[in-house]
């Protein structure tokens, strides 16, 4: 046997017995190297020997004398070449490289192998002429590998190699979240895309307005609900991304609560004072903020702090009045805001005692918050009722509310400034209102027919309204309303009982409280009148005891002409037989659900 490309065969005769010598001949085309007559010769095979795939060499012996020639014959296989195509170089985008091979095999080779001078894999095996070459970050790192498909039992070991490019993806970048004030509408975006594309398009799940999406550089004007909501996102995606799969990026801007400047009450100052007690504050951002007056007097320590004194001057005074103004500082990107007082010059002092409160009946103890100014030296608390401070001459004092205090209702405290005499004293009060523990009652559990609607009816005191809620999947009427009607559902029904729950609303500060009931379904109506009665003339009234399902009343009627006590709806009434009864000597009772 011998290969296409190998055509030079050695061959070894040999002749024994009668002669020793012999003849070498073919029945190909082929020459030999040596002398026909050489036992141990090379038979050189023609092209068309390898074309016939083999030729048949003939020994002949000779010099035998009286003894016939002998011949021997040798075959010689020729296998053809083995050939393996492994296709054109490719080229693919890193981010889109499942790459499908389609090799070709010919001449002997049955079978093949495929190689990678990366790090990737070959699906579903290396052994296969077509499998699909998965690239390694590695391969893709690298930019190119090269494939190599060899016919690994082909008498030539016939391979080829194709060369797989990996270009780049395209890099998108939408830039780093952001954070802004909600008081500001209109923001910048600025992507980046490099690679094989610079194109993209911006999209967002906010209900604003991009001013031009297919700008890598464009602006964004927020809607109300963008701004309620708190967060937009935005994704900038690539385009024209050739053989590539486009990239995407998401970028979000956080929107902040504005900041909010609160300069505190407008205030009346005793003008044998010389100052006025600030009590600034800048909420939500920064707490830093700065004093700016429209008169010609000083604050201190400076104008920078919150809580400053304004020194008003003579002119202040003269002029009855002077605006000071609390401006925001260090807001980011939030605008500066600002708030005003007015500062008016009398011969009182100042209080203010706070905003009303409402507490609820187990939550006695309330948290004040009062202030003084002008020519005001201090402040005292009092109260019309019966409960207690824990120190009167503290300006924010809790305040306990007696027992006397919680029955009424309500109790007002009044602040009064102390002065030196110079300025005349001042009260202001609060009202503490006191809610009543809400209470509800959802009424007794029931037993309905399997399809009819539940009559509720919950009593509910010291809240607002009320919420029914189910364990089931049926509907209310209205489950805002105390009295209401629920539909039950076939699941209720199969499941054969449902749990209502009543809750109160509206009454903060009190908490919340429930009440349930079971609905049983029964799925029918039953009425049971009892065993029947004998009875003696003289003793004839009948004590009944009457049951019934699927409702909770019935009704009692007669064919005599008796009655019932204390009512014929009383499911354990009495009837008290007619005359006429004592003549029939036989009469029904009969008990019919309502």
């Amino acid at each position: 046997v011998t290969c296409f490309d190998d055509l030079d065969v050695v061959i070894n005769g040999s002749v024994t017995g009668a002669g020793t010598t012999g003849q070498w001949s073919t029945l190909g085309s082929g020459t030999f190297a040596n002398p026909a007559s050489a036992l141990s010769n090379v038979y050189q095979a023609s092209l068309q020997d390898s074309l016939a795939l083999g030729v048949d060499l003939v020994l002949t012996a000779t010099g035998t004398g009286v003894c016939p020639a002998d011949a021997d014959t040798l075959h010689i296989d020729i296998l053809p070449f083995g050939t393996v195509d492994a296709g054109a170089d490719m080229t693919f985008c890193a981010n889109n490289a499942t790459v499908q091979l389609n090799g070709v095999l010919g001449g002997d080779a049955t079978q093949v192998l495929w190689t990678t001078s990366g790090t990737g894999i070959f699906f579903p095996s290396a052994g296969v002429l077509t499998p699909t070459y998965i690239p390694s970050a590695v391969d893709t790192a690298i930019g190119s590998v090269t494939l190599t498909l060899a016919a690994v039992n082909s008498c030539n070991n016939a391979s080829d190699a194709l060369t797989l490019t990996l270009t780049p993806a395209p890099y998108v970048n939408a830039g780093p979240d952001q954070t802004y004030c909600n008081q500001v509408s209109t923001f910048t975006l600025d992507g980046t895309i490099s690679g094989v594309t610079n194109v993209g398009q911006w999209t967002t799940t906010g209900t604003g307005t991009l001013a031009n999406p297919g700008s890598l550089t464009t602006t964004y004007s927020a809607s109300a609900a963008d701004i309620a909501a708190g967060r937009i996102d935005f994704t900038l995606s690539s385009l024209n991304n050739g053989n590539c799969a486009p990239v995407s990026d998401q970028m979000t801007i956080w929107l902040t609560d504005g900041i909010i400047a609160n300069a505190g009450p407008d205030q009346s100052v005793c003008v044998l004072s010389d100052h006025a007690q600030l009590q600034g504050a800048i909420l939500n951002g920064s707490p830093t903020g700065t004093w700016t007056t429209t008169g010609s007097g000083t604050f201190s320590p400076d104008p920078d702090a919150l809580n400053a004194q304004y020194y008003f001057s003579p002119s202040d005074v003269a002029n009855g009045s002077v605006v000071l103004t609390l401006t925001s500082t260090n807001t980011g990107t939030c605008p500066p805001v600002q708030d005003q007082l007015v500062l008016t010059f009398g011969n009182s002092s100042f209080a203010d005692a706070g905003d009303d409160l409402t507490t609820c009946a187990n939550s006695p103890v309330v948290q004040l918050n009062g202030n003084v100014s002008g020519g005001a030296q201090g402040g005292v608390w009092s109260t019309s009722g019966t409960g207690s401070f824990n120190n009167t001459s503290f300006l924010d004092p809790t305040y306990t509310l007696s027992a006397s205090d919680l029955a009424n209702g309500s109790v007002t405290l009044t602040l009064t400034t102390i002065t030196g005499g110079a300025c005349l004293p001042v009260s202001d009060q609060v009202t503490v209102t006191v809610n009543g523990l809400p209470a509800i009652d959802a009424g007794s559990d029931q037993i309905v027919c399997t399809a009819d609607p539940v009559t509720l009816n919950a009593f509910v005191s010291n809240a607002a309204g009320v919420l029914w809620s189910t364990s089931g999947t049926g509907p209310f009427f209205d489950a805002t309303a105390a009295t209401t009607l629920y539909y039950p559902s076939a699941a209720d029904s199969l499941a054969g009982s449902v749990l209502l729950t009543v809750t109160t609303t509206g009454m903060e500060p009190c908490g919340a409280v429930s009440d349930q009931l079971e609905v049983t379904f029964g799925g029918g109506l039953e009425a049971d009148a009892g065993p029947d009665v004998v009875t003696c003339s003289t003793q004839p009234n009948v004590a009944l005891n009457g049951s019934v399902a699927g409702t909770a009343t019935g009704q009692w009627s007669t064919t005599g002409t008796g009655s019932f006590t204390p009512s014929n709806t009383a499911l354990n009434a009495t009837y008290v037989p007619g005359p006429a009864d004592f003549i029939i000597g036989d009469i029904a009772l009969v008990l019919t659900t309502t």
